[in-house]
């Protein structure tokens, strides 16, 4: 007999908590001998043995709130890429006006306005430092951009297990179940990890 691979259910469930936390406790009533799986939080040792019912359970309960945190997450990346650009935009404009300035004060003669557009200029080169630092470095992750790109995946990745679910509902086979809840679990855990950084 081959031993199979414990399942790590933890994000499902995590995520469970986080979202559903009735239809969490449905599951702990409807399967007893499984609630130390159905425990929220990190737990230590090896992971007991899941029922093919539970993880179509678990499948069928959380589909929707990873969906969900996969859409929270891209707003929440799509909408500091906004700010980050609004603040480069802004940077750029003062610059501009800044050098404009300065060439014009030192065509006229005036030490001081050239000054005063000198210092501006600077200022706004070292805002737009901190925008493109924004940009490239969130969270102590990758650019906003690649992050953005990973959740995009993410949200592609729970569609398809979604679509895959309600193909196993309508054949009435659940034999891919355990793949889809190794998927999900993944995904949610990545999705969560990206939202506490940001």
């Amino acid at each position: 007999m081959v031993e199979q691979t414990p399942i790590n259910i933890q994000a499902l469930v995590d995520l469970l908590n986080r979202q559903q936390p009735d239809t969490l406790s449905e599951m702990q009533q409807r399967y007893p001998d499984q609630t130390g799986l159905l425990q929220p939080g990190k737990r230590l040792g090896n992971e007991p043995a899941v029922y093919d019912k539970l993880l179509v359970d678990l499948l069928i309960s959380s589909i929707s709130s990873a969906k969900q945190e996969c859409h929270q997450a891209y707003h929440q990346v799509s909408s500091r890429l906004k700010s980050s650009a609004r603040f480069r935009l802004g940077s750029t404009l003062l610059s501009s006006a800044a050098s404009g300035g300065l060439v014009g004060a030192l065509l006229q003669g005036a030490s001081q306005v050239a000054l005063a557009a000198g210092i501006l200029t600077f200022l706004s080169s070292s805002t737009l430092l901190i925008a493109q630092y924004i940009e490239d470095y969130a969270g102590g992750q990758k650019s906003l951009r690649e992050i953005r790109d990973r959740v995009v995946a993410f949200m592609t990745e729970t569609t398809t297990v979604e679509g895959e679910i309600k193909i196993m509902e309508l054949r009435g086979t659940w034999k891919e179940a355990e793949t889809l809840v190794r998927q999900l679990n993944a995904v949610v855990a990545a999705i969560r990890q990206i939202q506490l950084t940001m």
